[in-house]
């Protein structure tokens, strides 16, 4: 929202559903070639010391080595209480009319920050929300045509 000026959480939602899911089938297929290539046979009692080794690796080793770089992950996230709050206060003091010429520092540390670009250019001034920028002018300059 601080960079388009619209809410767009369903887009993201939407997003991240399909990362799940295709993330979901590639791990799947993944784990199925892994298991071929060890020398698993379907249906059979007894499996190959490959085959075991893999499940082994599967099943114990790959879930720690994963969850360790989901907790580094985490901390390389710089979106924490602090700065959502500080987001937060930001997008409404925004949305309530006030200025962008009168961001604190911190604040404009933090936007920009989170969002990668330079303040300026933040809350529909960019080319993220080009086609919607167009609409939030088109607005602005209504309201100013009122108060005229």
């Amino acid at each position: 929202e601080i960079l388009t000026g619209n809410r767009r959480e369903g887009i993201f939602a939407g997003f991240m559903s399909l990362l799940r899911k295709a993330s979901q089938a590639l791990s799947i297929f993944l784990v199925g070639v892994a298991l071929q290539m060890s020398g698993f046979v379907s249906g059979q009692s007894a499996q190959p010391q490959s085959a075991i080794s893999m499940i082994m690796i599967i099943m114990i080793a790959l879930p720690v080595v994963l969850t360790l770089w989901g907790i580094w992950s985490a901390f390389q996230f710089r979106v924490n209480s602090r700065t959502h709050a500080i987001l937060n206060e930001e997008v409404a003091r925004l949305k309530q009319g006030g200025s962008k010429a009168t961001v604190s520092t911190e604040n404009r540390a933090v936007i920009e920050s989170l969002t990668g670009m330079p303040y300026e250019h933040c809350w529909g001034e960019n080319t993220v929300g080009y086609l919607n920028r167009k609409r939030m002018l088109a607005r602005k300059l209504a309201g100013q045509l009122e108060n005229a």
